[in-house]
């Protein structure tokens, strides 16, 4: 039986409130954590303090730290991790004030994690510095430390590519640099979703980064990874931290607030979440300054049904059916809408950011002085002609057939796994271009192995097969250089990041034809006759599967599509009026009356 009380949190005694935990020094490493516990408001000026960013861990593996504050010790059970970091954070002659948010929020109080989490942009970005925790140091750790320490004491460079910037005057990172950051970039810290806003808020050039005791600058980590003086990435991977080029969220007091959400999202979509809310709360300090307007969806009192709803519905009324880009894949939650995105998914994503090239143009085109007078208020009338209700999402669309086809799911187990199959399917689509004869007996990948999907990759000409591969990334001249690089790859011109996309275009969907007219990527949980629709105001064709009381279920709001005309050639199903989507592009369809169609 524990000689100590558990602690007990007192209400905060403000608004902008915050506890500040003070670790007591020991110079014994293995001596047992103790701490005080104090609060201060985040509108003064002290006590300074250090914000920590780290990875819980796991949940049900804890220990014991000890809080006095002034009615005796008490005890906090903390995760292995977090006690870890305490650990390795404690000075051996005076206190440490940190704020750590498993210790520093009372995580039994839904009502003051909801408001603390709201003020998380304010605590990180008053600390005094931001430590990075990235767990216990390994013999490539201290590799790569050691190699970060003679870069931080050599001689500096100011910089070809920025003004007023200085880098490392040093060569690149040699292999063993290289092996052990591929081994550091593995950690569970640069895929959390918490860290992207952490770091994007913190001073960088103050921020540190720990293995055990081992510490260097959050600059020189970024240098190594950048390859010192090089232009790119020293090392190519297949989810590059988000962390490491916070750039994608620059900019964002310039663009409205449900562009930054929606592109936020999007961004983050491979971050993982112990709670899955969080993959929503985490993202308040990446939506600009009119993130306030947003603090309503910040509620742990909320389901993350509820949470997925309210966020469906604000993207609804702002972008309308261009919404349904985001349902690539189904979901089969209870109480969720079908149509609703469901964003706890890490499955890749293709066409956000796609989108963002007619929302780019838009802008330009409108006057900028409402921009920056009212960025809330800013839209493209998406939602004007919406109707729904609480659950229902009420469409025009016009069917074009029932799929009646497919081959197997795409299933990559990391790069080489994907390298290895994609290279076997652009094998057999060679043969199929180079007309040589198919008989009954022949046998292609089981991602291609059905004769509706062969006979249509016959009909298709090399580009036309690039760009099916590529969903729709035209065959040269695209602007989006990476999806150009995935078509590069599947010509044979080889590259690491060709594949990565590759694998984002593909993986967990397949081939799919609607009998001889046209051949499609679907995701994984589409079946034989579900329906594919044009629907009207979306940006892609939709797969529709019918449901009770003549309603429907969305299983993919991002379909590509392939009409397979001979006679004017094949060709994407695109379908435009001015930029925006308002009906179908495929001949004659759009003189026919659209469906009445009601999604839940």
């Amino acid at each position: 039986m524990s000689l100590f009380a558990p602690y007990r949190y007192r209400s905060l005694p403000h608004n902008d409130s915050i506890r500040i935990l003070r670790i007591i020094p020991n110079g014994q490493r293995d001596a047992p954590i103790r701490c005080a516990m104090g609060t201060r408001r985040l509108s003064e000026l002290t006590p300074p303090y250090e914000a920590l960013s780290y990875t819980w861990g796991d949940a049900s593996d804890r220990v014991t730290i000890h809080i006095g504050d002034g009615d005796g010790d008490t005890q906090l059970m903390v995760t292995r991790n977090c006690f870890s970091a305490l650990k390795n954070l404690r000075q051996s002659d005076c206190p440490r004030a940190m704020w750590v948010d498993a210790v520093c929020i009372n995580q039994e109080d839904d009502e003051e994690r909801s408001h603390q989490v709201r003020m998380m942009e304010r605590i990180y970005a008053t600390a005094v510095r931001t430590v990075v925790y990235l767990g216990e140091e390994t013999p490539s750790s201290r590799i790569l430390f050691a190699d970060l320490a003679r870069t931080a004491n050599g001689p500096f460079k100011r910089s070809d590519r920025a003004t007023d910037t200085w880098e490392p005057d040093r060569p690149a990172p040699d292999a063993n640099v290289l092996s052990a950051l591929e081994a550091l970039l593995d950690r569970p810290w640069f895929y959390r979703i918490w860290v992207v806003q952490e770091v994007y808020v913190s001073d960088q050039n103050s921020m540190l980064v720990m293995c055990g005791a081992e510490t260097a600058a959050w600059k020189m980590l970024y240098h190594c990874l950048h390859g010192y003086q090089a232009a790119t990435l020293a090392i190519n991977r297949s989810a590059a931290p988000g962390v490491l080029t916070p750039g994608r969220f620059y900019n964002r007091n310039e663009t409205p607030t449900w562009w930054n959400l929606w592109r936020a999202l999007d961004s983050t979509r491979p971050c993982l979440a112990t709670d899955p809310r969080d993959k929503v709360f985490a993202l308040r300090a990446l939506l600009g300054p009119g993130n306030v307007n947003l603090d309503y969806l910040i509620d742990y009192s909320k389901s993350l049904e509820t949470v997925l709803a309210e966020v469906a519905e604000y993207l609804l009324l702002s972008i309308g059916l261009v919404l349904l880009l985001a349902s690539r894949h189904s979901h089969s939650r209870t109480g969720l809408a079908s149509w609703a995105p469901d964003w706890s998914q890490t499955k890749p994503l293709w066409g956000l950011d796609a989108f963002g090239g007619i929302v780019r143009r838009l802008m330009n085109n409108t006057p900028k002085r409402y921009v920056d007078a009212r960025p809330d208020d800013f839209s493209f009338s998406f939602s004007n002609t919406l109707e729904y209700s609480p659950g229902i999402l009420r469409v025009d669309g016009w069917r074009i057939g029932s799929i009646t086809g497919m081959g197997t799911a795409f299933k990559f187990n990391g790069i080489n796994d994907a390298n290895q199959q994609l290279t076997s399917i652009r094998n057999a689509t060679r043969r199929l271009n180079r007309d040589e004869k198919i008989t009954k007996d022949d046998v292609f990948p089981s991602q291609i192995n059905h004769h509706g999907i062969i006979s249509a990759l016959n009909l298709l000409t090399t580009v036309e097969m690039r760009q099916l591969f590529g969903r729709g990334v035209a065959a040269s001249g695209t602007e989006d250089e990476l999806h150009s690089m995935t078509l590069d790859w599947l010509a044979g011109r080889e590259g690491t990041w060709t594949i990565q996309e590759a694998e984002r275009h593909l993986n967990d969907c397949k081939f799919f034809v609607v009998g001889e007219s046209f051949i499609g990527i679907a995701p994984e949980g589409t079946r034989e006759s579900d329906l594919v629709f044009i629907v009207k105001n979306a940006y892609f064709p939709c797969i529709l599967r019918q449901a009770p009381a003549g309603r429907w279920h969305l299983i993919s709001g991002d379909c590509y599509l392939m009409d397979l005309d001979q006679e004017v050639g094949c060709k994407e199903v695109q379908f435009s009026v001015g930029g925006i989507w308002d009906g179908p592009g495929i001949d004659g369809l759009s003189e026919e009356q659209p469906e009445k169609l009601e999604i839940c």
